[in-house]
């Protein structure tokens, strides 16, 4: 693992990709795997897509998972997550659309839970509800400042499509 952050700077910028993208730690992992299941990935597989209505939310033990904005002419990467990071944004708490891509990039292991398994974990560990809270909350924001800079990169359908589903 590299100590470069690859992906948009946007999240790189006064230290704010460990706010939003928070390591968890092995104990974390554990109570999170006790409430959703282990699941190998490979490389290139799609867990899930752009529109996705209430996502999985993961959480990567191996491997290398990276999350891209793929309505542009040319695929965007926004960020990389690796072994202790997880996926997910308010749109996961609340069943909206997602507005990216996440695909497995090197394999390995994640912990998959649906929905309703991950609003379970959060109304009952107080711990891991305050970090999820957090991540998701603090994504919303750093999303709303993405859509900007694409509207401003391109001003096509899609991006203001995207736009609408930031508010």
């Amino acid at each position: 693992m590299s100590n470069t952050r690859r992906g948009l700077p946007i999240f790189s910028e006064h230290g704010s990709f460990e706010k939003i993208f928070p390591k968890l730690i092995p104990a974390q992992l554990s109570r999170i795997a006790a409430r959703g299941h282990i699941r190998g990935v490979k490389d290139g597989e799609v867990l899930y897509e752009q529109g996705h209505s209430a996502p999985p939310f993961f959480v990567v033990i191996s491997g290398e998972l990276e999350v891209v904005q793929p309505s542009t002419p040319v695929e965007t990467l926004v960020t990389v997550y690796e072994p202790g990071h997880f996926t997910g944004e308010v749109g996961t708490l609340t069943g909206r659309r997602s507005l990216f891509r996440v695909r497995v990039t090197k394999r390995g292991k994640v912990i998959e839970l649906d929905r309703q398994q991950m609003l379970a974990l959060i109304q009952t560990d107080a711990e891991l509800g305050e970090i999820l809270m957090r991540a998701f909350t603090s994504w919303y924001w750093k999303r709303i400042l993405l859509v900007v800079r694409l509207v401003q990169v391109q001003e096509s359908k899609t991006t203001w499509e995207l736009l609408s589903w930031s508010t």
